[in-house]
C-alpha cells in the first residue's frame, strides 16, 4: 500500500489533482470517479476497497426508493401516450 509511504492527505490532494485534470481533458465524470476510486482506494486501503465497494453496491440496490425512478418514468410515458398531458396543459391554459 502506498499509504504507508505517503501521507494520506498528500494522497488525497494527488487524487483531486488527477480528477480535475482528467475531467478537464474530457473523460466522462462517472468513469473518472469510478476508476480513480478503485485506483486510489486500492493504493490507500489495499484489497479491502473491493469488498467495501461490493458491500456498498449491494446496500444501495436494496433501497426501496430506487424502484420509484423507473415507475415514475413509465407513468410519464403512459400519460403522454394516452394524451393526458395535452388535456392537462389545455386545462391549465384555460384557467
Amino acid at each position: 500500500m502506498i499509504a504507508e509511504f505517503i501521507d494520506p492527505a498528500i494522497l488525497g490532494f494527488i487524487l483531486i489533482g488527477v480528477m480535475l485534470f482528467s475531467i478537464f481533458v474530457g473523460f466522462p465524470i462517472s468513469f473518472t470517479l469510478i476508476f480513480l476510486g478503485l485506483v486510489f482506494g486500492h493504493w490507500g486501503f489495499g484489497k479491502l476497497v473491493f469488498y467495501l465497494m461490493t458491500l456498498q453496491f449491494n446496500m444501495i440496490m436494496t433501497e426501496n426508493t430506487l424502484a420509484a425512478v423507473p415507475l415514475f418514468i413509465f407513468m410519464g410515458i403512459l400519460m403522454e401516450q394516452a394524451g393526458l398531458m395535452e388535456r392537462l396543459f389545455n386545462a391549465v391554459q384555460l384557467m
